[in-house]
């Protein structure tokens, strides 16, 4: 079995989804099995909030490669499984099945003690 582990979030932010690919990919180092992992991204790092630099680099990685690139990756290493690991935003060929890590669900259980930002949003993303 190959499994395609999405690594975007090493390049795009240096918080928790970073600590938790980082964290993720040690761990899977260490166990011995006849699965394959391997990473998937586009390798440019856009940690920097310089404008228009960081929206023209977010745009590329969201619409572009995520929508072209990547899903030819995906079938050119013939990947059977596609770990999201933060946002799922590429375009997974049909042939390939998808696992989404959630972050972050503590705001639908509770709201108090999170941000006006973070308290209006509604899952899947949408400001309510």
């Amino acid at each position: 079995m190959r499994v395609a582990i999405d690594i975007n979030g090493l390049y795009t932010g240096q918080a928790g989804g970073a600590r938790y690919i980082r964290g993720l990919l040690r761990g899977l180092s260490s166990i011995h099995t006849d699965v394959v992992w391997f990473s998937v991204a586009w390798e440019v790092e856009n940690l920097a909030y310089r404008q228009p630099m960081r929206a023209c680099k977010t745009a590329f990685r969201e619409l572009f490669w995520a929508g072209f690139m990547a899903p030819r990756l995906l079938r050119r290493s013939a990947a059977d499984i596609y770990h999201a690991t933060g946002s799922y935003f590429i375009r997974v060929p049909p042939r390939v099945k998808s696992v989404v890590t959630l972050h972050d669900l503590a705001v639908l259980r509770s709201r108090s003690g999170f941000g006006h930002g973070s308290v209006g949003r509604k899952p899947g993303g949408c400001s309510g």
